[in-house]
């Protein structure tokens, strides 16, 4: 198997899908994918990623990301996302952190999550980051162990309002 972190292209339209859609029958939270949560169609969003790629076409009032999937080269699989954050806005520092992510619920509990994160952490480094900031929910076990697993240090948890839900976060080196 040749697992890689790439940037999505049209070409992994039906793999995107795919993803979104097991994500979705099985009431997983999307996180790190950008509007995909929203948004179904693969071409529109895209477009909408490619817009927080440059500085100058980031909207207002958010910050420079970079979008990337986790795929299985030799089964054209899509088996997790991920989205790099370049900077923190003021919601970042306290509740989403430099990187979200998500892996498929029929790729978890196979160290998918914590390679994915290794090369998302290397993804920051080559943006010119030493340490990111990653949020999780304090319930989710899987999340937490892929984080400590790649070094994540705790540093505090947070309650956010709004969501009425609670936030820990991790600081890890690039």
């Amino acid at each position: 198997m040749q697992k890689r972190l790439i940037k999505p292209t049209l070409e992994w339209e039906k793999p995107i899908q795919v993803f979104r859609e097991e994500m979705v029958d099985t009431q997983s939270i999307l996180a790190g994918v950008g509007s995909l949560r929203e948004n179904a169609d693969v071409e529109a969003w895209l477009q909408r990623i490619s817009q927080f790629e440059n500085p100058a076409t980031v909207p207002e009032g958010l910050v420079r990301s970079l979008q990337y999937i986790y795929v299985d080269i030799s089964q054209q699989k899509v088996i997790g996302m991920s989205q790099l954050r370049c900077e923190l806005n003021d919601y970042l520092k306290h509740f989403g952190g430099h990187i979200g992510y998500s892996i498929a619920p029929s790729e978890r509990r196979k160290g998918n999550g914590k390679a994915m994160l290794q090369a998302c952490l290397t993804k920051a480094k080559e943006e010119g980051l030493s340490e990111v900031l990653i949020t999780c929910d304090p319930s989710n076990e899987g999340s937490r162990g892929v984080i400590l697993g790649c070094g994540g240090r705790y540093q505090e948890t947070v309650y956010h309002p709004e969501e009425a839900r609670y936030y820990e976060h991790y600081w890890l080196e690039c």
